[in-house]
Formats: C-alpha cells, structure tokens, sequence
C-alpha cells in the first residue's frame, strides 16, 4: 500500500450521522464529510491487519511514485471537514475506535 499517499477516512456510522444532520437540518452548499486526522494508505492498512490478524504480515510499503498510472492521482487526499465539524459541533470518531467498532459489529474477527 501506498506509504506516500494520504487521506482521511470516514466510518460509515459517522457518514449516516452526517446525512442525518442534513437530512434534520436546512443547511445548503457543499461540506466535506471526513475524518479529522490524515493518514497514509499503509498507515491505515497496517492498523486493519494488525486489529484483524496481528500475526499475518502480507501489507507491504509502496511509493505511488512507481507505478504509472494514466491519470495523475495526488498524494495527499485529505479533505478538510471544519465546515462540518463547525456547523453541527460533531465529533469523528478516531482511527482506532472506528476501525474497533466496524470489526466488532461485522464479526471480522
């Protein structure tokens, strides 16, 4: 996985909060609807095995700079959720506890 690109992902429960908000509230325009925090692709990879399997090892370090893609791809994806956040005082759920929460409620264990 990519060790050089960067994004921010989001918990699905968090994501269904954030419709809800909408959905609850007259609000317009365009917000991003992310994790707080970024973190590289491997990062996160390395946290989903390690939770999943911590004795398996197969997600190994890449640099997307060494594959030739057609379209350019950016290395930091990151969005900004302040609008969001500043708006509707929710909080995202960090890395770990959303990843914790997703194995527990889908049995991946």
């Amino acid at each position: 996985m990519f060790h050089d690109v960067y994004f921010n992902p989001v918990y699905i429960k968090d994501l269904l909060k954030a419709i809800e908000f909408f959905i609850n509230n007259d609000h317009n325009g365009i917000f991003n609807i992310s994790n707080s925090k970024k973190i590289s692709k491997y990062e996160f990879g390395k946290i989903i095995e390690n939770k999943i399997s911590p004795n398996f090892n197969c997600i190994n370090p890449c640099s997307i700079e060494k594959n030739n893609f057609f379209a350019k791809r950016p290395k930091d994806m990151s969005l900004d959720n302040k609008k969001f956040t500043n708006l509707s005082r929710y909080m995202f759920l960090d890395f770990e506890e959303s990843i914790n929460k997703f194995i527990m409620t889908n049995n991946c264990e």
